[in-house]
């Protein structure tokens, strides 16, 4: 997906990209945002791109809907020290008398080219008293390069903050790729290898390849490119509902197996 978005009388272009991670030992999602300078005078950016609110993975959907600020009790967010927040769950919120560590969490791993940045994990630090996560009042006001950040006890966000002088031409990248692991050294061990520009612009020609080659059977050339795109879309949202089949050898002979298949 690429969404862009001209703003002729600021003289910035803004270009956002998301596709999922492939080839990797954990699933990811991607997304990339390049704030570009199309004016003729240099531009002093301040720039804040991120996700307003990570749930971390063992937080059920009846926690959310009933006890969510008793359950924010359990969340913490390690690994700040390295650039790249790691969400978890201390335990797993259970009304039983044992108490089960919970290891596995959400990481994020952060790119960006800007001399001056910060990591905001803590929603206070963006929106100040704004609880409905609408107006980024700390940001406006400038208080989100200095306030102290909580760690724990909050449903964090995961936020990059920058801030660069653009010369005409000039772009800003702001990457992020959140992704699910076991547990820290898991993510620590991958994470570094995925903070670069060259690795985001793989994994999207990656994306890519593996898209037309899910999408060559239902192949077609038309009057209308719409159409053309359209088919073969729905070639892969039946192949991600239903699977594709393929057939694998084993000690019992061929045997069909539907890879991709959501169930």
């Amino acid at each position: 997906l690429m969404l862009v978005d001209r703003h002729e009388a600021a003289g910035i272009e803004v270009t956002v990209r998301t596709t999922t991670l492939s080839e990797q030992a954990y699933p990811g999602l991607l997304r990339c945002v390049e704030i570009k300078n199309t004016g003729l005078q240099p531009l002093d950016l301040e720039a804040l791109d991120g996700a307003a609110e990570i749930v971390p993975q063992g937080f059920i959907d009846w926690f959310i809907k009933h006890i969510p600020r008793t359950t924010e009790a359990w969340v913490t967010v390690e690994n700040m020290d390295q650039g790249h927040p790691f969400v978890k769950l201390k335990v797993i919120p259970s009304d039983h008398p044992e108490t089960i560590y919970h290891q596995r969490g959400n990481g994020v791993a952060c790119y960006n080219s800007a001399p001056r940045h910060r990591i905001l994990v803590d929603p206070a630090a963006v929106f100040a008293a704004d609880s409905a996560l609408g107006v980024p009042e700390a940001f406006l006001s400038g208080q989100s390069w200095t306030v102290t950040q909580r760690l724990q006890n909050i449903m964090p966000c995961v936020f990059q903050l920058a801030q660069q002088q653009l010369e005409p031409g000039a772009s800003l990248q702001l990457n992020m790729l959140i992704t699910q692991t076991p547990d820290l050294p898991s993510f620590q061990s991958v994470a570094a290898s995925w903070v670069s520009q060259d690795f985001f612009h793989q994994q999207f020609q990656k994306n890519r390849k593996l898209f037309c080659d899910l999408t060559r059977g239902a192949w077609m050339r038309s009057g209308l490119p719409v159409l053309d795109a359209y088919t073969r879309q729905t070639l892969l949202d039946n192949i991600l509902r239903g699977g594709q089949p393929q057939l694998l050898a084993t000690k019992q002979g061929l045997k069909g197996f539907y890879a991709y298949t959501r169930k």
